[in-house]
């Protein structure tokens, strides 16, 4: 039912609303009042019953410009949230089409009277060294320069009820009893919380409606006193109950681990372990939330206080 208050809020069409980010920000959005439509390729039963009756499946990255203007002229969006992603090649789709090609498609089809909000990752465009990190900065380069209103989202270790690729890997580790090699545990991990995610669009389209339209921003969402991987992995040990590390995993096995993911990816499996989870994990998470906070007087939830309940997946 649409209420008073909503017919008030814009309208946001949500790309990917299957995924991590995705559905979570979506379904938070729903409960905050928000008109929102949620469209990805496939979504589980119990994610449509959570956006119901607004979901659109439909395989978005095939789509060209003209069916993507289509898709947004019935939608009618006031706010595109992208938050289409692929950690790496495999049957479901290639980093390349998922993050520049989709966008370099998208922007396009996007009316000047609609704002895009991006979601990309942190850190410094020269630490990008896999295709994931390659292309989602190559999408973010098509944005900056398309001169259409945007707000690119940075977020860190996206900390959520689900479990989706680098957060799969640390609760893949925990479960188990062994160690990472001290050198991957030193690595700067900073995290943020699903609703510092939510939290800013909520922000962005209030004053979007309240007639702020010229957004041109690109903000590191995530903690500002951000840690290393080894006591993000305390913190999600004690949170799931893990059993105390044993013997710790040396490096060569876990690049035998990630390669055997990979062939498990072409099968069309998607297990938490792949070299580029992998990789991204050894690099880090590392930003400056300073402008975000700044400009939406928001702060990072800390990641104690961030850990969801346990649910069955995790036990």
């Amino acid at each position: 039912m649409v209420t008073a208050m909503s017919e008030t809020l814009p309208r946001i069409l949500v790309l990917g609303a299957s995924g991590l980010i995705g559905h979570g920000v979506a379904v938070e959005l729903l409960h905050r009042g928000f008109r929102v439509t949620g469209a990805a390729r496939r979504f589980t039963r119990a994610q449509r019953a959570a956006l119901d009756p607004s979901t659109i499946e439909i395989p978005l990255v095939d789509l060209s410009i003209d069916e993507l203007s289509r898709l947004i002229e019935e939608t009618k969006p006031d706010i595109v949230l992208n938050a289409i992603g692929a950690l790496q090649n495999d049957p479901h789709g290639k980093t390349e089409e998922v993050h520049r090609g989709f966008v370099e498609r998208l922007l396009p089809a996007l009316p000047r009277s609609a704002l895009l909000i991006q979601i990309s990752i942190p850190g410094a465009p020269c630490e990008d060294k896999t295709d994931f990190s390659r292309t989602k900065r190559a999408a973010e380069a098509l944005i900056c320069a398309a001169e259409k209103p945007y707000v690119i989202l940075r977020p860190g270790f996206v900390v959520a009820p689900a479990a989706y690729g680098g957060s799969a890997l640390v609760r893949a580790l925990v479960a188990l009893p062994v160690a990472l090699p001290a050198q991957e545990l030193r690595v700067p991990f900073a995290a943020t919380a699903l609703a510092d995610i939510a939290d800013t669009v909520d922000f962005v389209a209030r004053r979007w409606v309240a007639g702020h339209r010229q957004w041109v921003a690109t903000w590191d969402v995530l903690e500002a006193e951000h840690g290393t991987l080894g006591e993000v992995l305390v913190s999600f040990r004690r949170h799931m109950g893990g059993p105390k590390p044993r013997w710790t995993l040396p490096s060569w096995l876990m690049d035998m681990g990630a390669n055997a993911g990979d062939l498990a990816s072409c099968l069309g499996w998607q297990p938490p372990i792949r070299s580029t989870a992998l990789a991204e994990l050894r690099r880090g998470v590392v930003g400056d939330p300073s402008a975000w906070s700044s400009a939406t007087g928001l702060s990072a939830r800390n990641l104690r206080t961030t850990l969801a309940p346990v649910t069955i997946q995790e036990q």
